[in-house]
């Protein structure tokens, strides 16, 4: 089956809705490049892969039940990858729910 390997770098933007971080509406754009590589017998040729993520959610703080830093930040996102492998390029678009996500504010 050979080896895996995958890396890559993403970039993006945070538009909060209120000066309240921790219990504000957000929406985040991120976007960036990856490259997927496999190694050994049979292996698929390299990927190249140019990834976008749209997501809006709402951070809930948790000061309430005694967590001070921790925040809930469900999320609905929209992801989209553009992919090269080899002289085929491939599309495809995912829409997640994000219900178990926390963030860290200190």
């Amino acid at each position: 089956m050979g080896d895996f390997e995958n890396y890559g770098m993403q970039i993006g933007a945070i538009y909060n809705h209120s000066a309240d971080l921790r219990n504000s509406i957000y929406l985040s754009l991120y976007g960036g490049l990856a490259w997927y590589n496999r190694y050994g017998a049979g292996s698929t040729p390299d990927d190249e892969v140019i990834s976008s993520t749209l997501a809006l959610g709402k951070r809930i703080s948790l000061e309430n039940w005694g967590i001070n830093h921790l925040v809930y930040t469900p999320e609905i996102a929209l992801h989209s990858e553009n992919s090269t492998t080899g002289s085929t390029i491939e599309y495809t678009q995912n829409l997640e729910l994000r219900f178990l996500q926390f963030s860290l504010f200190f």
